[in-house]
């Protein structure tokens, strides 16, 4: 994100729950389930459980039930705009809660997921919607990282490599993105 100000921390357990207009008992729910989620998923991370396809059903299961009440405001405009043989565009798609409610929706939609962190692709992978040909995974992120080091021999292997890494990252950017163009193109999404 351009500007760190403005970007949500997931770690941030009071804009999380404070980010809604809802009554008082809704919070107290609300936070009670997302500090549940946070220690779960914490806990998955430290173990390692998402390299397993069992443990990965569970935590979704958890997690499509928690989402489906914290977004539920979402959810509903969804289900109101939504038609049938739409494309749905999920940008940051995570763990494929937005996919999953519209498979459940059955209005033969087209979905198309974007999302960059390999570990919620493993969750966005175990899906049955994206065995479908029509939907789709797009693997595109832009991301930066600081990295502190102590030498001036240091500093000029860490700029090749990141400069390597960069170009690496751009050129792989500029052709998931070609991609994407051309498939929205089928699609006649974009001219």
């Amino acid at each position: 994100m351009a500007n760190k100000a403005l970007a949500r921390n997931k770690f941030d357990f009071k804009s999380r729950v404070l980010n809604t207009n809802d009554n008082l008992i809704v919070k107290i729910f609300r936070s009670i389930i997302i500090l549940f989620g946070f220690l779960l998923s914490f806990f998955y991370s430290f173990f390692k459980l998402d390299n397993f396809y069992f443990f990965r059903r569970i935590f979704f299961l958890f997690y499509y039930f928690a989402k489906s009440f914290i977004d539920r405001k979402n959810c509903s405009i969804i289900n109101k705009k939504i038609k049938k043989n739409d494309v749905f565009l999920d940008i940051g798609s995570a763990y494929g809660f937005y996919p999953y409610f519209l498979n459940k929706l059955n209005l033969n939609i087209n979905i198309n997921a974007v999302e960059p962190d390999q570990v919620c692709l493993k969750y966005l992978r175990d899906l049955k919607i994206f065995k479908n040909k029509n939907n789709k995974i797009f693997e595109i992120c832009a991301f930066s990282s600081k990295k502190k080091v102590n030498s001036i021999f240091q500093i000029k292997i860490v700029e090749k490599i990141v400069f390597t890494k960069i170009m690496f990252m751009i050129i792989q950017l500029w052709l998931n993105l070609i991609r994407l163009t051309i498939y929205l193109k089928k699609k006649k999404l974009i001219l």
